[in-house]
């Protein structure tokens, strides 16, 4: 029952908005906080971007390597 109540009190955001009522913020504050937070959230999906690319690429080269020894592979019996 806890559990539950716990769950959908986090998803509402109720706790996060008490937070941000707690104490006063200038509308300037709010704006430069959330140009900074925009700008983490671009840079973080950027990195992820960066890091898929390079895991598509050692995967490509992986199977091309193992594609070159199934050739060479195929070559040696087929010559005995």
């Amino acid at each position: 029952m806890i559990k539950r109540f716990r769950k959908k009190y986090s998803k509402s955001g109720i706790a996060k908005e008490v937070r941000d009522r707690m104490f006063f913020e200038k509308p300037s504050d709010k704006k430069r906080r959330k140009k900074v937070q925009s700008i983490r959230m671009i840079k973080r999906e950027e990195e992820k971007v960066i890091k898929m690319q390079e895991r598509y690429k050692r995967m490509k080269l992986k199977r091309k390597r193992t594609r070159a020894k199934e050739i060479k592979r195929a070559k040696g019996e087929q010559s005995t």
